[in-house]
C-alpha cells in the first residue's frame, strides 16, 4: 500500500493495482504496435507484387 499525502488530503494506492493497470497499458500497447505492424507490411508487400508487375511487363514490352 503507497500513501500520498498533500495540502488536498491523503489518497492510498494498492501496489497490485498500480502493477496490474501498468501490465495491462503494456498489453494494449504491445497489440496496437503488433496490428500495426501486420497492416503495414500487408500494405508493403501488396505495392511490392505492384511493383514487380509493372517491372515485368515493362521488360516483356521493350523486347
Amino acid at each position: 500500500m503507497i500513501t500520498i499525502s498533500d495540502i488536498d488530503g491523503s489518497r492510498q494506492y494498492n501496489l497490485y493495482e498500480l502493477i496490474r493497470h501498468f501490465a495491462l497499458w503494456i498489453f494494449v500497447i504491445f497489440v496496437v504496435n503488433i496490428a500495426i505492424g501486420v497492416l503495414l507490411l500487408n500494405t508493403l508487400t501488396s505495392a511490392e507484387n505492384e511493383v514487380s508487375v509493372a517491372s515485368v511487363d515493362t521488360m516483356q514490352s521493350s523486347r
